[in-house]
């Protein structure tokens, strides 16, 4: 009899200290989704922040807050196709004889740039 209950105890000691360490596995796994979840929603954080970063509005602020302007007298257009043009001395883009620089538009009716007239 003394040996049964023994082995009783014994075995619901063990179950407590089994229930014990599952406990502690659960608590430890309820940390690591938390940090999880924070780092997820910074993550999406800092997605939203670059791609206000790429906006025009952002990017022309932050030019304009580095000294730098729009150079509307000397546009540099890039034509699929065709070299760059490269300015000259005086400022202005350098072509080929008799052609402007910016190109013109194809069979299509469309611009270089793909927008219709």
């Amino acid at each position: 009899m003394l040996l049964v209950v023994g082995l009783l105890c014994g075995g619901l000691v063990s179950l407590l200290v089994l229930n014990t360490i599952l406990n502690q596995d659960s608590f430890r796994a309820n940390e690591l989704r938390n940090g999880n979840n924070e780092l997820r929603q910074k993550k999406e954080s800092l997605k939203h922040q670059n791609a206000l970063m790429d906006t025009p509005e952002w990017l022309a602020g932050n030019a304009e807050k580095q000294g730098l302007a729009p150079d509307w007298d000397n546009p540099n257009v890039m034509i699929p196709g065709r070299p760059i043009p490269r300015p000259s001395k005086e400022g202005a883009p350098v072509g080929t004889a008799g052609e402007s620089p910016v190109g013109t538009a194809g069979n299509d009716g469309q611009t270089p740039a793909g927008q219709e007239r």
